[in-house]
Order: C-alpha cells, then sequence, then structure tokens
C-alpha cells in the first residue's frame, strides 16, 4: 500500500515503482550476511556517515512504514503513536543489541 500511495503521488506507474523498489531492496539484500535487524544495523554501524539514525519502528518489530512524505491527510504519518513508550527502549533487548552494535563499532 505504502508503495502505491508514493507512486500515485509521484505522479509514477505503481507498477514500475514497485519494480523500482523491488530491485532496491535486493540490492542491499546483497550487501547483507542475513535479513536480521543486527546484520542492518551492523551494515549501517560501519558506514563512513557521519550520522546514522535507526528507526525505532524497527526495534519495536513494527510493519507499518512510519512516514510516507508529500502526504498529509491520505496517511497518519505523524500521527501514528510508539507501543513503547520512550524511557522503556533501554530496558528493550533488540535496543541494547543495536546499542552495543553501534558502540562496538565507534558509534
Amino acid at each position: 500500500a505504502d508503495s502505491r500511495a508514493r507512486a500515485r503521488l509521484a505522479g509514477q506507474d505503481a507498477a514500475a515503482a514497485r519494480q523500482e523498489r523491488t530491485l532496491e531492496v535486493a540490492a542491499l539484500d546483497r550487501l547483507l550476511p542475513d535479513d536480521s535487524p543486527d546484520a542492518l544495523h551492523g551494515f549501517l554501524a560501519r558506514t563512513p556517515s557521519l550520522l546514522v539514525a535507526v528507526q525505532a519502528e524497527l526495534l519495536l518489530d513494527m510493519a507499518d512504514q512510519p512516514n510516507l512524505p508529500g502526504t498529509v491527510g491520505e496517511y497518519p504519518n505523524w500521527q501514528a503513536r510508539l507501543p513503547v513508550a520512550a524511557g522503556d527502549f533501554p530496558a528493550l533487548p533488540l535496543v541494547a543489541r543495536t546499542a552495543s552494535i553501534m558502540r562496538d563499532n565507534d558509534r
């Protein structure tokens, strides 16, 4: 659904947009040893980027895309709430593992 909305807003053909997204995901997948959050966070931690961000929704295993740029009423965007209070994040095992991965890579 997110790719269809993005394509519609950009004036693109939905099928072509899905194909493009499929190719992008496949290219990233080839760079990762597996599809775990730890593999993704390890990859991000090793990049030369000066800024690395970790998505709270991934840490909480949420399936919905948190933001669809260019929308206001069509998609809830910033109205979506996390199912865990920010103060409870440090107690989550995936948050601790991700912090360790970042720390081990001088992040």
